[in-house]
């Protein structure tokens, strides 16, 4: 439904931070970050890539790479990671810092969890660097930093509408940028490369079926079925966003009794949207390991989770770029000893405190004496 004329388009207000719909035509009014939607999570890194032309990251050896991850091939560069913060897990500023080169074009900071990333700090690294910041916010729709809804701070920012997410469209997501030519260039990447300005303005001479393919592009867009499933949800984007934030602030208040664990923290400038809640276990405490306190879990009927393998130790990574063991510590010692608790809106009392007195159980019974 992203189409001139009658489409709606999520969009977020700079001045006040609220999440409305507004027609097309308003999308690029000033102080309005526009959207632009595509059918897939993936599909939207390729085309932030694609319609800034980009080589993101860092071009190690001049030649480049072909994105390789179930898609059509896009050619960008070599990703060049960096290790996470402690106590968010989110991207550390720093560490990106000592990374960057003459080569790099952009910055990927993902917002874990649903807690925002150091914006600031990135935001200083590219005018300092001149680079752009693609924000992951697959997990975020509804965050705030500093007092601004994520989705209207970075150059572009990631949204996801995966079925697990605060809103989905069955699957897809979306891009959103205050920069009107960035947006015309996604939309353009995201529709076989068509150019909407060679229609309108060709139209006339050559007849209304005449259109140019003027950029090499795919059909990424999301389908009208799953941009009316995502509407049907909106009205109830702040009371999950709230009901998620209750569930969190009892898990914290619960589990700071227990020994051997470590809540996620909520920095003072932020406002997390909570898509998970994962825990840390100081594993030198218990007289077992995380997978048999994972399997504890799951015996005693708590969906629990792990959020997520570090992407440089998958077999893809390892064997194109040479990854190995103990490259990124906190990531990899954050993955060894996280387990992530179930947390959505439709959550009753009764099922919070059913995950707290499993809590108890498991870790109380495997903790070791002091």
């Amino acid at each position: 439904v992203d189409q001139p004329g009658d489409s709606f388009l999520l969009a977020v207000d700079r001045r006040s931070g609220r999440t409305v719909w507004r027609k097309d035509r308003l999308s690029f009014q000033r102080g309005w970050s526009t959207p632009v939607y595509v059918r897939d999570g993936n599909v939207e890194m390729v085309i932030v890539l694609g319609g800034r032309k980009l080589v993101a990251y860092d071009l190690q050896d001049g030649a480049q790479r072909w994105w390789i991850n179930g898609m059509p091939p896009f050619p960008i560069t070599t990703p060049v990671f960096a290790d996470v913060c402690d106590d968010s897990l989110n991207l550390d500023p720093e560490q990106v810092a000592r990374r960057i080169t003459s080569r790099t074009k952009a910055v990927i900071p993902v917002d874990y969890a649903g807690h925002p990333a150091d914006l600031d700090s990135f935001s200083e690294l590219a005018q300092q660097n001149g680079l752009v910041i693609i924000e992951d916010a697959a997990h975020a729709l509804g965050a705030e930093y500093k007092g601004q809804r994520v989705g209207s701070i970075s150059h572009m920012t990631i949204f996801s509408f995966h079925p697990v997410k605060h809103i989905t469209t069955g699957e897809g997501g979306m891009v959103t940028t205050d920069n009107p030519e960035l947006a015309s260039r996604l939309r353009m990447f995201r529709n076989h490369g068509i150019d909407p300005k060679a229609r309108q303005q060709q139209g006339h001479a050559m007849g209304q079926w005449y259109y140019e393919m003027t950029e090499l592009g795919y059909n990424y867009r999301l389908s009208d079925i799953g941009c009316a499933l995502g509407l049907s949800q909106l009205h109830r984007l702040t009371d999950n966003l709230k009901r998620r934030r209750e569930i969190a602030g009892y898990y914290t208040e619960a589990l700071a009794e227990l020994p051997g664990i470590v809540t996620p923290i909520e920095r003072p400038e932020t406002k997390s949207a909570w898509h998970l809640y994962p825990v840390r276990i100081q594993l030198d405490r218990f007289g077992s390991g995380r997978k048999e306190l994972f399997q504890a879990l799951r015996a005693e009927n708590i969906e629990v989770n792990v959020h997520y393998i570090p992407v440089h130790l998958h077999p893809y990574y390892r064997r194109r770029f040479g990854h190995q063991d103990g490259e990124y510590p906190m990531a990899e010692a954050a993955y060894e000893s996280l387990i992530s608790l179930p947390l959505f809106p439709g959550m009753l009392e009764q099922d919070a405190q059913d995950v707290i007195q499993a809590m108890r159980k498991v870790f109380g019974h495997y903790l070791l004496a002091p």
